[in-house]
């Protein structure tokens, strides 16, 4: 990296966090005063509330990124000409397309930077979030993922899956339908089985039946 880059990457970087972390801070305290009687009400401890707020973080700066690098660019930008910095520079033979192509780089890296951050940090963040807002906040109890009640999944190639029962733990569900719709979105097929118990890498359907539409054939599991 060149001298000039540098110098220019300096100032446009300093303004960058800057501008990420004054608007994180405008956010917080808006909300924070919007849910303060929430959690007065529910007695939430400062930790806990420095913690919801700080597992925001990633999903607010991802959120607010592409105005702040354009804010930063437009202060970096007016702060040089303003010292005549950019007449110096042009004078020195160093052109408009020169000094602007460093900042398209620069903002090219950091969009993948970002992307990068949306697809890694951010879900595990929000999913922090949730539990933190749920356990913390709301006072209710966790959710059990392993042990789950009346789920409905829909499904590709037209199935929808409606489950009474699922257990992680033992892998069986229970109480299991399964319908399947062709493209005029009308019933061809319906699974109904009691118990469903994962086994060689693929569930197995036991003491149920299946019924074919319009022919209402059924046949026995």
């Amino acid at each position: 990296m060149k001298v000039l880059d540098k110098y220019l990457l300096r100032d446009f970087l300093k303004a960058l966090v800057f501008i990420l972390v004054a608007f994180i801070f405008v956010f917080v305290i808006v909300d924070l005063f919007d849910d303060l009687s929430k959690f007065i009400e529910k007695r939430v401890a400062i930790f806990d509330i420095f913690l919801f707020y700080l597992y925001q973080v990633p999903s607010i700066a991802v959120m607010v990124f592409p105005v702040a690098v354009l804010l930063s660019l437009f202060f970096s930008l007016g702060m040089m000409a303003k010292h005549y910095e950019i007449l110096a520079l042009k004078t020195n033979g160093i052109s408009l397309f020169r000094i602007f192509t460093t900042y398209i780089l620069a903002g090219f890296a950091m969009s993948l930077f970002v992307i990068l951050i949306n697809e890694t940090v951010v879900p595990y963040a929000n999913e922090k979030v949730r539990n933190h807002k749920r356990i913390k906040i709301n006072k209710l109890p966790a959710i059990n993922y392993r042990m789950q009640n009346n789920l409905k999944y829909l499904g590709m190639n037209g199935y929808t899956y409606s489950i009474r029962t699922y257990d992680g733990n033992k892998q069986v569900m229970k109480m299991v339908s399964v319908l399947k719709f062709n493209k005029e979105h009308k019933i061809e097929k319906r699974i109904d089985a009691k118990l469903a118990v994962w086994k060689d890498d693929v569930w197995e359907f036991q003491d149920g039946y299946i019924r074919l539409f319009p022919d209402t054939l059924d046949q026995q599991l």
